[in-house]
C-alpha cells in the first residue's frame, strides 16, 4: 500500500534533532540540553532532561487483573497553543501555581496494559516515530516491564489521534502487535475514514492537521482486516466496557474496567492534564474537535468519578497517570495514587 504521509516539516525535525546514539530505541534515555524545534506544535526551545533513564512502567492491580501503566514518553507544547482561548495572565497564574514552565507544557503519554487472565489488552499504542522525538518508547518500556508485546491479543483504540493510534506499526513498518485484534468505536472510524482537512478546522497548524489526517487514515487502513467496530456501552472483552467520551474527537471512547469489587475508568483525552482540565473543566482545549461537547463530557466525567470514588487512568496526566478525583470546595481536585513499592 502506498503511504500517505506528507508531513514534510516533521520527519526532518525528528531525524535531525535526535542524537545518533541509538537512544530512541533504548528505554527512556534523553540527552541533556536537547534543542529541537517542532514545526507541527509551534514550540522550539531547550529541554533540560535526565541523562539517565527513569523507570517507564508502573505495576498495580484491578481486582484479579494485572495492570501496568507503560510510558510512551512525553510531549512538549507551548501552553498558550493548547488553550489559546484562555487569557495569558490566567494561564500563567495556573502554570506558576503548579511550578510549571511558562514556555513549555510537558504532557505524559501513559498507556495501559491489562492481563485479565483471559486476554492481554493494550489500550492505545502511542506515536511510534511519527511525532515528537520525546515519544516512541512504548515497545522498549513494555520489554523493560517484562511484557511480551508479541503476545498482546487485544488493542483498544480510544481515538485516532497520532499519539493513540500511531504505534500500531513499528518504525520499520511491520505491525507492532501481530496477534492483536483491534477495536475502535464505529463513530470514530467512520469520521476519520471520510475526513478531509476541512473537518480539522480546530487545528491551526497546517502541518499538524495533515499529520493527524494522514496517520488516522493510514493506520485504519493497516488494521482493517483485524478491526472490530463497536458501539458505546458494549463489553469488548470480559471485564472491559466501552464508554462514550466524545467531544475531543467525534467518537472518542473511554473504557470501564471491572474485576471483582475493583474498577478503573480509562479517560483517554477527556482531561488534558491534572492542573488544566480538572480544576478548570470549563477551559476549552485547542485539540478538542467539538469544544462545547468536550466540556460537557469533561464535567460529566469528573462528576461521575467524584461520586463513585472510582480510580481513573488518564493519558496525559503526569506518569503514571492514575488517581482519584475529589471536590475541593467548589473545584475538582486530583489525587494521584501513592507510589507503592514491593520489598
Amino acid at each position: 500500500m502506498t503511504t500517505r504521509f506528507r508531513h514534510t516539516r516533521i520527519k526532518p525535525v525528528v531525524a535531525a534533532s535526535f542524537p545518533d546514539t541509538g537512544q530512541r530505541k533504548s528505554n527512556n534515555a534523553f540527552s541533556i540540553d536537547w534543542v529541537f524545534p517542532c514545526g507541527a506544535c509551534g514550540w522550539s526551545g531547550t529541554l533540560h532532561l535526565a541523562t539517565r533513564p527513569n523507570c517507564g512502567y508502573y505495576h498495580f492491580t484491578i481486582g484479579d487483573f494485572e495492570a501496568t501503566i507503560v510510558s510512551d514518553g512525553a510531549f512538549v507544547f507551548p501552553p498558550q497553543g493548547l488553550v489559546s482561548t484562555i487569557p495569558k495572565p490566567a494561564l500563567e497564574n495556573v502554570m506558576k501555581r503548579n511550578f510549571e514552565s511558562l514556555d513549555a507544557m510537558v504532557l505524559a503519554n501513559n498507556i495501559l496494559f491489562l492481563d485479565t487472565g483471559k486476554n492481554k489488552v493494550l489500550i492505545d499504542t502511542g506515536s511510534s516515530n511519527l511525532f515528537q522525538p520525546t515519544v516512541g518508547r512504548l515497545i522498549g518500556n513494555l520489554a523493560a516491564a517484562d511484557i511480551d508485546f508479541i503476545e498482546i491479543d487485544t488493542v483498544l483504540i480510544s481515538h485516532a489521534h497520532v499519539d493513540h493510534i500511531g504505534g500500531i506499526s513499528t518504525p520499520d513498518g511491520p505491525p507492532a502487535f501481530p496477534k492483536a485484534r483491534y477495536f475502535i468505536s464505529r463513530a470514530e472510524h467512520d469520521f476519520w475514514k471520510d475526513a478531509t482537512l476541512d473537518d480539522l478546522e480546530n487545528v491551526a497548524d497546517e502541518d499538524l492537521k495533515q499529520l493527524l489526517l494522514d496517520v488516522a487514515k493510514d493506520s485504519l487502513d493497516k488494521i482493517s482486516d483485524s478491526l472490530t467496530l463497536f458501539e458505546f456501552g458494549e463489553e469488548l472483552v470480559p471485564g472491559i466496557t466501552s464508554k462514550d467520551l466524545s467531544g475531543h474527537t467525534p467518537g472518542m471512547a473511554g473504557f470501564d474496567i471491572k474485576s471483582g469489587n475493583s474498577s478503573l475508568l480509562y479517560t483517554a483525552d477527556a482531561v488534558l492534564n491534572e492542573y488544566i482540565s480538572i480544576p478548570q473543566p470549563e477551559w476549552a482545549h485547542d485539540s478538542d474537535m467539538n469544544a462545547t461537547k468536550a466540556i460537557e463530557t469533561r464535567f460529566a466525567l469528573l462528576e461521575e468519578l467524584t461520586r463513585s470514588g472510582k480510580m481513573s487512568a488518564t493519558f496525559h496526566v503526569d506518569f503514571p497517570g492514575i488517581g482519584h478525583i475529589r471536590r475541593d470546595g467548589s473545584k475538582y481536585d486530583y489525587r494521584p495514587v501513592r507510589h507503592r513499592l514491593e520489598f
